[in-house]
């Protein structure tokens, strides 16, 4: 099967989105709820995150208690993987990664306890060479007196943490990961159908709240409308709307409506991973439309490929069952299904016949 990337006619807000053939630019309407989004859209320009917010937003969950190094919590974490030290604390010159949040466990803490004020001088000044920004003692064990005093005079922020080490590292390490994950929007509608996240792309007025809607009348679930906020976590894209317009749809004719309201709370979903994109755009006689489906077209967003779907809709066409016929087809190529072994008689014939006018 050929697979070959394409250049569909999508509204990236950034330049995440990248064909290799190239992208046409094209206008965009302004709605009321494009307009409340303005503020709300856009790259994430500084992937880091402040030691203040460990401590604020993350406090019970991460259960954690302040111990030194007040004028350090304006100190910035850059980079997801939590650290720990180990044996790298004893060695000269000390080489850590610095942006990192780095754990200290009993045994780093053994070690530390054993020092001279001078040495205990000396670590400290090495961690501040490093660029640490904080460090969290697990298992909420007592950090040496003397060590604290250090860190305090560097302005290098010490928490400490009631959770195991194991845990704490991976809870700490999923949430950085998820807070400093590369993201950009789309103008774009996010749904679930068959347990497929289903991007709907297309120019404004060509029917994607439309097609949401009538997916999610059949059952289906939705996650946002117009933006879709896309960050990738590992080898994944996840989708979710902006805060303040979640689980919100602009109908044109009707105004802006709540479809958890609308169709109940478990017909939306916070977020989903995406699989696959379906581009809709209006019908062009001159243009020369896949009949085989023998190539597989994707597209790149943020460096992640996804298969993508051109439909192209006129009057007459049902353009939500064309895009669930469109995820059920992405699930049986997925799956490797026989389906598509079709006999090379009838692709030739097919080939080889000529358009109908239309």
């Amino acid at each position: 099967m050929n697979t070959s990337t394409c250049s569909p006619e999508l509204l990236p807000h950034s330049k995440a989105a990248k064909c290799v053939s190239g992208s046409s630019k094209l206008g965009q309407q302004k709605t009321s709820l494009k307009r409340l989004l303005r503020k709300t859209t856009g790259m994430a320009k500084d992937k880091k995150v402040k030691v203040e917010e460990l401590k604020q937003k993350w406090f019970s969950h991460l259960k954690l208690s302040k111990v030194s190094g007040k004028a350090g919590f304006d100190a910035f974490i850059t980079a997801a993987p939590v650290r720990k030290p180990g044996l790298r604390m004893t060695e000269k010159p000390m080489k850590l990664d610095s942006g990192h949040v780095y754990v200290l466990s009993e045994t780093e803490c053994a070690y530390i306890e054993k020092l001279s004020p001078k040495e205990c001088k000396d670590l400290a000044e090495d961690f501040v060479r490093q660029g640490i920004p904080c460090f969290i003692v697990s298992d909420g064990i007592d950090i040496n007196a003397r060590f604290k005093s250090m860190m305090n005079k560097k302005s290098i922020a010490v928490l400490k943490s009631d959770i195991p080490l194991e845990a704490l590292m991976s809870t700490l390490g999923e949430l950085l990961e998820w807070r400093l994950a590369p993201f950009t929007t789309f103008h774009a509608t996010l749904v679930v159908v068959h347990g497929t996240g289903t991007l709907i792309t297309g120019k404004s007025g060509v029917g994607k709240s439309e097609c949401a809607l009538d997916l999610v009348g059949r059952g289906w679930k939705f996650v946002s409308d117009d933006i879709v906020e896309i960050k990738r976590v590992g080898a994944h894209l996840i989708g979710s709307p902006p805060e303040k317009v979640k689980h919100m749809m602009e109908i044109r004719g009707i105004g802006i409506v709540n479809i958890g309201d609308l169709f109940g709370r478990t017909s939306v979903m916070e977020n989903h991973s995406i699989d696959i994109v379906i581009n809709i755009e209006l019908w062009n006689r001159k243009m020369e439309y896949d009949r085989l489906g023998l190539e597989t077209k994707t597209i790149k967003i943020l460096d992640v490929e996804l298969p993508i779907a051109n439909i192209p809709v006129r009057p007459g066409r049902s353009i939500s069952t064309l895009v669930e016929v469109a995820v059920r087809n992405h699930i049986l190529k997925t799956g490797e299904s026989d389906t598509f072994d079709s006999p090379p008689e009838i692709i030739k014939g097919r080939k080889n016949s000529k358009r109908p006018k239309t």
